[in-house]
């Protein structure tokens, strides 16, 4: 990581064939971050380093490309979900579609429990549930990680889709303070999951 003296907050990267890939946005407070960027490329320049960002947030984005970066490439975006606010409630297309899928998974069995407890067959079962869904995904994938639905489990909360007695889905939320949310970390499902 990189910091600077007198100078609250870092930039965690890791060096890569001359590039320090930085993986989401300066940790910092939002007076701090200008200087702390600035002297982060500075860093960068005089050991001969390109920098790249990764994973960044919108805003941050937004404002490297006006002050430090040079191009930028959108893989994603960020939308809120308010769990008080029952999607199915809505009117409207969309409304309408999250009702019938809602329908169609019920009809089939499938039930969504919280994971709260700790019990070795729920967890290799929603495991075994992550090994499914990348076999069975097709065409050409980008991803960072290994799907490792247990491994940090502080400030993380897990859903499970079951159909019976199999479990066919899982939903894994990280605790997110900055934001006062959570972030939908994996959403994973069985080939053979209730559509909806």
């Amino acid at each position: 990581y990189y910091r600077e003296t007198g100078l609250e907050g870092l930039i965690g990267y890791k060096l890569e064939n001359n590039t320090a890939v930085v993986f989401g946005d300066p940790v910092c407070p939002l007076e701090n971050r200008a200087r702390l960027v600035a002297e982060f490329h500075q860093y960068c320049q005089d050991a001969g380093w390109s920098v790249v960002y990764i994973s960044a947030s919108e805003e941050f984005a937004r404002w490297a490309i006006e002050h430090e970066c040079s191009s930028m490439v959108e893989f994603g975006s960020e939308f809120y979900i308010d769990p008080h606010n029952d999607p199915r409630q809505r009117t409207g297309t969309h409304g309408s579609l999250v009702r019938r899928k809602v329908r169609h998974a019920l009809g089939e069995g499938a039930v969504v429990t919280e994971y709260i407890s700790c019990d070795s067959t729920i967890e290799q079962a929603i495991d075994q549930v992550g090994v499914l869904w990348l076999e069975a995904r097709r065409g050409p994938q980008i991803h960072i990680s290994k799907v490792r639905l247990f491994n940090d489990r502080l400030g993380k909360r897990w859903f499970y889709a079951q159909q019976g007695e199999r479990i066919v889905g899982a939903l894994v939320l990280n605790r997110l303070e900055r934001s006062d949310g959570w972030l939908m970390n994996h959403i994973i499902f069985t080939p053979d999951a209730p559509h909806g």
